[in-house]
């Protein structure tokens, strides 16, 4: 190994620990503060490692039930959103995937724009449906 690739390998190494600090940092911070006494973070005096350790905090959350029913929400919803989206994703690729299908070419280039685009995504979808209702409408005159 020459000693350029030596050289790229360290700032390489420096770069990546640098980027594995500051990824790992806010997780440490929210996790001493949870720690931490409560007129510490109201006073922003936090970092890595709690000053006055504690407990207190979680007995405040856990102590009436308040946080098992918003679980139990966030994790119906998970679970019934992802059904629901792999349902819906397998029925248009489906779709999709057939030969005889008449609008596949227009719908897969709808669905490629606002898979690449997918800020305007809501935009791109009505006008698709407006032009094809729009399409339907003049096949459908006499």
């Amino acid at each position: 190994m020459n000693k350029k690739a030596k050289k790229f390998d360290y700032v390489l190494a420096v770069i990546f620990v640098f980027l594995v600090i500051i990824t790992i940092y806010p997780f440490l911070n929210v996790l001493a503060i949870s720690f931490n006494d409560s007129t510490d973070t109201i006073k922003n005096v936090n970092f890595i490692i709690p000053r006055k350790f504690t407990l207190s905090n979680y007995k405040y959350v856990f102590k009436d039930g308040g946080i098992a029913m918003p679980a139990v929400i966030s994790v119906t919803r998970t679970i019934i959103g992802t059904i629901v989206g792999i349902v819906c994703t397998s029925m248009v690729a489906y779709t999709l995937s057939r030969r005889d299908f008449v609008l596949r070419k227009p719908f897969q280039l709808l669905f490629v724009i606002t898979m690449y685009v997918s800020g305007g995504e809501q935009t791109i979808f009505r006008s698709g449906i407006k032009s094809l209702c729009r399409f339907v409408n003049r096949l459908s005159q006499p």
